[in-house]
């Protein structure tokens, strides 16, 4: 039988096996009465089922019979067989086992046995479809995977960077529920990035690397059965080395003169005026990386209590407080004397308590 217009289908052996399961449910409801009195069994009723059973019956005969009952699973969305079609009379006599079965149960019980189970293979073979668990959205679960994160230290940008890598996959999916997300889709998703001409480094290093993160996180904390994203992987070129890895003398000399000699640009109203985070940062993060060899992330979360100075030195401290730091350990690191005599510790002490060259604080998922 097919049911491909059914909203929530049953296989003939679910359909006998809901009606068994409901017949002894209300039989036991039935006892649960104080004025409950055993009934005798029509003999000629229980003759119809088993000529029902052996498919011997009419198909008026069983609409009489089960009529009603095939109704109901219709009503409910499980079956859209129509009157006298081979999938009506399947069902029907199915029902009439149903019925049987549930008649001989209840015979035992009233002879205080509850130990009864079905004999017939339509009944025993039968399971019942999983209930349908809800749906997990994948935008609940990136804000609980940053939340988690921030709670270490990390991502306290909120994933800013990874919220495009969400709306692209929901998008594509047309949904947003991580049950459904399989590695089919996940690599239809990859192939449709890939035609969209995004490179297959950005594709690798974001887009596959988030959602990987994501899903192996939620998988692990027992939010999805499977992580589908495991082996979803997109190969990358070789990197090609054409030059020096770093900056020649003359570039390094062009960088730094500029970033000492950055004037904000004028503006035409406060709104599209260069905040002073960004300004500072244009002058002086690049210099502090220079004599420094620290990461930028580490350079661009610095806040003016990690700058002191001990004796005639001028010290920055490196901390997971202040943000991401790759070994997860503080360091400190001493300024050189040519930052120090540029007026980097006026610059410290005049820019106020917190992020020297940002205005963020931990931030959280919006998707609004």
């Amino acid at each position: 039988m097919t049911a491909t217009r059914c909203q929530f289908p049953l296989t003939v052996e679910q359909i006998a096996l809901s009606h068994y399961q409901h017949r002894l449910s209300f039989d036991e409801q039935l006892r649960g009465d104080e004025r409950y009195a055993a009934v005798g069994f029509d003999d000629r009723h229980v003759a119809r089922l088993k000529q029902g059973i052996a498919g011997q019956l009419a198909d008026e005969d069983l609409q009489q019979l089960v009529g009603l009952a095939v109704k109901r699973y219709q009503s409910a969305g499980n079956h859209d067989a129509s009157f006298g079609s081979p999938e009506w009379r399947q069902i029907a006599r199915a029902l009439c086992t149903a019925e049987y079965e549930a008649l001989a149960r209840a015979a035992e019980r009233d002879d205080g046995d509850y130990s009864g189970q079905p004999a017939h293979p339509l009944l025993v073979n039968a399971n019942m479809p999983e209930p349908a668990l809800p749906p997990v959205s994948i935008e609940t679960l990136f804000a609980d995977y940053i939340a988690s994160r921030q709670a270490l230290g990390k991502h306290l940008d909120g994933g800013a960077n990874w919220k495009r890598v969400v709306t692209s996959l929901t998008k594509f999916l047309g949904h947003k529920d991580a049950r459904k997300v399989t590695k089919r889709r996940l690599l239809d998703w990859r192939d449709h990035l890939l035609s969209s001409g995004l490179s297959p480094r950005i594709i690798a290093d974001v887009y596959l690397a988030c959602m990987r993160a994501i899903l192996a996180w939620a998988h692990g904390n027992d939010r999805l059965a499977t992580n589908e994203a495991t082996l979803v992987k997109q190969e990358t070129p070789k990197k090609r080395q054409t030059r020096e890895r770093g900056y020649t003398t003359d570039e390094a000399v062009a960088l730094l003169t500029a970033s000492l000699s950055h004037q904000p640009p004028a503006a035409k109203t406060a709104s599209t005026q260069e905040s002073k985070h960004i300004t500072a940062a244009r002058r002086w993060v690049p210099l502090l990386l220079a004599f420094t060899g620290a990461r930028v992330v580490e350079i661009t979360q610095l806040r003016q209590e990690d700058v002191r100075q001990d004796g005639d030195r001028w010290i920055i401290r490196i901390t997971p407080d202040a943000g991401s730091v790759k070994t997860g350990e503080y360091r400190d690191v001493p300024l050189h004397r040519q930052v120090v005599d540029l007026g980097f510790p006026e610059f410290v002490a005049e820019a106020g308590v917190g992020p020297l060259f940002h205005r963020a604080s931990r931030r959280k998922v919006s998707f609004n």
